[in-house]
């Protein structure tokens, strides 16, 4: 269920990118109606703006059924914020370079977290989310996996620019979906994974861990 309403946002994002053309001729005239969309723009133009919009509506609705969840954290809503500074920029401006640098600026933020964690509190942004879950593990180790996060973010963040600036439109919106939100976080837990496995130990177990704040 979690990880459903977590995916929902980007879903909803590239469905309504590449289903916006075989809307029905009422349904796309109700949305040029409500959207600030360019006259004479063309359906294939207005694509990205209808799929902004999409965006904005459904960080908000997952940002309700979290809090509800009680499941709500500081990344959602800087998430939101984001895609509604970016995206009202996207649909005032009648310019996609805003949406598209979304993903990197949230990539690069969290980037940045995980690095000050290193000079910030007592343990690192990695050691305190996976200590909740019973991991533990040397210090040496949990700052190595912190820097592994930092790295996997920034390369995310170049990524989405690289595509963005290098390829079409239609290309960055499947990459923002399969490879940026599907396949890399997948990829990263397997690579955490084998990072994990020969030197974690139960949080309790862990003599050398650092004591919860």
């Amino acid at each position: 269920m979690r990880w459903l309403i977590e995916m929902a946002p980007v879903a909803v994002f590239a469905a309504a990118y590449f289903f916006y053309p075989d809307l029905p001729a009422l349904w796309l005239e109700a949305i040029r109606g409500l959207l600030p969309l360019a006259p004479g723009a063309g359906i294939l133009s207005e694509r990205i703006y209808a799929a902004t919009a999409a965006l904005m509506a459904a960080l908000v609705v997952q940002c309700l059924l979290l809090r509800a969840l009680g499941q709500l954290n500081r990344t959602h809503i800087a998430a939101l914020a984001l895609v509604w500074l970016f995206g009202g920029m996207t649909l005032l401006l009648q310019n996609p370079v805003f949406i598209k640098w979304k993903p990197t600026i949230l990539y690069w933020g969290m980037a940045l977290a995980f690095a000050g964690s290193f000079w910030v509190g007592r343990r690192t942004l990695v050691e305190r989310m996976l200590t909740r879950l019973g991991v533990g593990m040397a210090a040496e180790h949990w700052r190595s996996l912190n820097l592994i996060w930092v790295g996997f973010f920034a390369v995310c963040g170049l990524l989405n620019l690289y595509v963005a600036y290098s390829f079409s439109e239609e290309f960055w919106v499947q990459f923002k979906f399969f490879g940026l939100a599907v396949a890399a976080p997948l990829l990263f837990l397997a690579v955490q994974a084998v990072y994990l496995a020969p030197r974690a130990t139960s949080a309790e177990d862990d003599p050398g861990a650092a004591p919860r704040p």
